[in-house]
């Protein structure tokens, strides 16, 4: 299966998931226990199939039932894609009335990295929906029929650090005095249709904090701390509600009733797949032993949609038994390799299962091989180093993926690869080790080799040249695939 490559979808989503993390950290700062209601959300892993998933917004409080929508904006506005003519892509599917929606302006550090602010502009469903009529529509983003458009609801940003010194009413309307930190003196007489979010001493950074816009009022992000009745909902007509329920029940603590529940969902016949398959895993969060329920369940299935969301569940249960079915799924190659790819991103990092998986970096599924590779580098420890070089051997294929793990792992033994190259005799995998050694760079292996090696000065010549210019003999595109996995998270 082709695995898309494209960057520039890899950084939007990046900074999605900033945004949402910081939304998250903000909200349970104010009283909130926050859980990912929409899987994913605060990742940025890429995959080619698609989960059709319900419409459900990012976030959950687990204490006051509130669902967030969590929207990250390089330049910020009160703007969500929209699309009227189908129910499904409202911009408010999933979100009842007095739901939030939260809006975070993300930057670029000196690093270039995705960093979000540490403000966040919170607005109620309700309030939204009461201005549609006064919002204005974007050009489609697509030629298809039915293609979203942006909503926007006019507000007031400044561009600069400010301090709000005066609100003033006065016959032009209501004017803001502001003064920025070197203490320049501005000011803007608010629109008469906008209401005004911030109070006289508020101090925020330039381009992120909503000063006034046509929505009625900002929320405030303090938990009301009463605790909502999540069990009621399982009884929903709605599957929106019923599966925020079935979700929420498996962070809180076990509930006869809901257990009950809960067991009647995976039993019946005519429930979403989707539902009864969050349904399993919320019973195996609160103790319920249905693994091969689970598994039987979902391989009985043609859906590859249900088998990768499955896989996505089993690396959230951080449970031995998850690890079991995860390597259960890599090890059956008639699954997609796609999703015996996910599977493999699913483990756990710790070096016992990273060895289980290694030999699937030869896998002649380069998604599959890719998804290992990366892996295997991102969380390399230095106790598996004479494991990979045991696997050096007659496949020149394989003893390049070998060297490249090696080369790029960033916590490899070093002293261990320079006693191996040492001890070893037959001159084809000698040479593979100091190929290995040369693309890895100079630095930690240069005074190894000093220490240990009685040809040190031979040595050191042949590495020369590769240190001063080494090269990869795998394929500059399997390299940049393994290169794009390992941003992910």
């Amino acid at each position: 299966m082709a695995f898309k490559r494209d960057w520039s979808f890899l950084d939007k989503i990046t900074m999605g998931s900033v945004g949402t993390k910081r939304v998250i950290e903000i909200l349970n700062a104010e009283g909130h226990q926050i859980i990912e209601l929409e899987r994913y959300c605060t990742s940025n892993k890429i995959w080619s199939t698609k989960i059709k998933r319900l419409r459900i917004p990012d976030l959950l409080c687990l204490r006051c039932g509130k669902r967030i929508e969590s929207r990250a904006k390089s330049k910020l506005g009160i703007i969500m894609s929209d699309s009227k003519n189908n129910l499904d892509r409202r911009w408010y599917s999933g979100l009842r009335k007095s739901d939030l929606v939260a809006f975070v302006q993300c930057h670029r550090n000196v690093e270039g990295l995705w960093e979000a602010s540490r403000t966040i502009n919170l607005f109620s469903v309700g309030d939204m929906l009461s201005k549609e009529s006064l919002t204005k529509l974007s050009a489609p983003k697509s030629v298809y029929e039915g293609a979203e458009r942006d909503r926007e609801w006019k507000c007031y940003i400044p561009g600069y650090d400010f301090k709000v010194v005066a609100i003033e009413k006065g016959k032009d309307g209501t004017r803001i005095k502001f003064m920025t930190p070197t203490g320049k003196r501005h000011s803007r007489v608010i629109a008469s249709d906008h209401y005004v979010y911030v109070n006289e001493g508020d101090n925020f950074l330039g381009k992120e904090k909503i000063v006034s816009g046509i929505v009625p009022s900002t929320y405030d992000c303090h938990c009301t701390g009463e605790q909502y009745d999540f069990i009621k909902d399982l009884k929903s007509e709605e599957n929106e509600t019923k599966y925020t329920a079935i979700k929420a029940l498996g962070f809180l603590p076990p509930n006869n009733l809901a257990i009950h529940e809960l067991q009647c969902i995976t039993k019946k016949a005519e429930m979403d797949a989707r539902i009864k398959l969050e349904a399993f895993a919320t019973l195996i969060k609160l103790g319920i032993d249905l693994w091969d329920d689970m598994y039987s369940f979902v391989f009985s299935s043609t859906s590859e949609e249900i088998k990768m969301e499955y896989v996505l569940i089993l690396g959230e249960l951080n449970l031995e038994g998850a690890t079991t079915k995860l390597i259960e799924v890599i090890n059956n190659s008639s699954n997609n390799p796609e999703v015996r790819a996910a599977a493999v991103w699913s483990l756990p990092n710790d070096t016992c299962t990273l060895l289980a998986i290694l030999n699937q970096c030869f896998s002649s599924e380069e998604i599959l091989a890719n998804h290992a590779i990366a892996k295997i580098e991102k969380y390399f420890s230095p106790e598996m180093t004479p494991n990979l070089l045991s696997l050096f051997g007659e496949d020149e294929h394989n003893n390049a993926i070998c060297s490249h793990i090696l080369a790029m792992a960033q916590a490899v033994n070093k002293k261990a690869i320079v006693k191996h190259y040492i001890a070893e005799r037959q001159i084809k995998l000698r040479n593979w080790i100091l190929f290995s050694i040369g693309i890895s760079g100079r630095n930690g292996y240069e005074e190894s080799i000093n220490m240990l090696d009685i040809d040190a000065k031979d040595t050191l010549n042949k590495l020369a040249l590769l240190w001063d210019c080494h090269d990869n003999f795998m394929s500059k595109e399997q390299q940049e695939g393994i290169e794009f996995i390992k941003r992910q998270k």
